[in-house]
């Protein structure tokens, strides 16, 4: 067996495991967090020796893993149910508590408030320099629609709406009811003594479908986390400063400019 085939039957295997996921939620977790983080170190690590080694017993690893993956994100355990038995305890707060995903980033763009705020403003331009976001877009000064990448090759999509906007200040939106991927974002532009460009702080939250399985997807396969936003921040000034998008070898008409990211 090709390892194609064992990648299309690990992806078949997590989207089961995900809308069983779904399911399960109504019997409770009774695996504990510290179970939950072994399971899925575990799994990982079996998943991808499973696709490396191939074969049979490649394929029976990909299972195991599999399971051991779905273990630990859905905090369920069949053979516990039937056991009665539960390592789940009310102090446990889940994998990434809530089920969601906070990021907060800033970085310093040698640019205008006003300039950063315009370009902002028109969420259609997003998608140039955050890589995780396939296409926004306005249908008005108040509303949108955007669509993401998701885990499996799939995407995600919902409307949002601007919630506070204050021009060259301040720009708030979130999504609106019934979105596949609820989420909320703020951007805030503070100008620099001296000209000396403009701090930008930006805040964002996602709830990931499919509860804590959605999540710990979204961590481990593709999802968003803030590293990725952070690279998303450093592109948005690369793009503002050099006024295009930088290739693999930079010319000497755009030379990099200084900048402060915080963590």
């Amino acid at each position: 067996m090709d390892k194609d085939r064992i990648q299309d039957l690990a992806n078949q295997g997590m989207e089961m495991a995900h809308e069983q996921a779904d399911r399960m939620q109504q019997s409770g977790h009774n695996v504990g967090d510290t179970e939950r983080w072994a399971s899925l170190a575990g799994g990982t690590l079996a998943a991808i020796w499973g696709m490396r080694r191939g074969g049979l017993l490649g394929l029976a690893m990909g299972a195991i893993g599999g399971v051991l993956i779905y273990r630990g994100a859905s905090g369920h355990c069949a053979m516990y149910e039937q056991l009665g038995r539960s390592s789940a305890s009310p102090s446990d707060k889940g994998l990434i508590g809530d089920s969601e995903i906070r990021v907060t980033t800033g970085i310093t763009i040698d640019r205008s408030p006003d300039e950063l705020y315009s370009y902002w403003r028109n969420f259609e331009h997003l998608p140039q320099f955050m890589r995780h976001i396939v296409d926004v877009t306005q249908f008005d000064e108040r509303r949108s629609h955007w669509v993401a990448e998701a885990p499996f090759g799939k995407t995600l999509e919902w409307d949002a709406e601007v919630i506070e906007d204050r021009t060259n200040e301040k720009i708030a939106w979130r999504s609106m009811e019934g979105s596949q991927l609820q989420n909320e974002g703020e951007i805030r532009f503070r100008p620099l003594a001296e000209g000396r460009g403009t701090e930008v702080e930006v805040d964002m939250c996602y709830r990931p479908p499919g509860g804590k399985l959605g999540t710990t997807m979204a961590r481990y396969f593709n999802g968003i986390t803030k590293q990725e936003i952070q690279e998303d921040i450093r592109r948005f000034k690369q793009l503002m400063e050099a006024g295009e998008m930088p290739t693999a070898e930079p010319t000497p008409a755009a030379p990099p400019t200084s900048g402060t990211l915080r963590h």
